[in-house]
């Protein structure tokens, strides 16, 4: 799982929006949140700084970092 994390970090900071991570915005309490799949149930979720930063809040499964 280690070398999976590694490739989709790397993916994500040539483009976070790559198909292959399903990046998408969160809803309710983590609004203005977003996150990227590395794989069917785990997830990081993150936030946006500016144009060119972002903060990674979460990785973990999907029911542990939706809480």
């Amino acid at each position: 799982m280690a070398k999976k994390l590694q490739k989709r970090i790397a993916i994500f900071i040539k483009n976070p929006y790559h198909p292959i991570l399903k990046t998408h915005s969160l809803t309710g309490k983590l609004r203005e949140k977003w996150a990227f799949w590395i794989s069917w149930d785990l997830r990081i979720v993150f936030e946006l700084i500016n144009k060119s930063s972002v903060r990674f809040l979460a990785v973990g499964k999907h029911d542990q970092v939706y809480k």
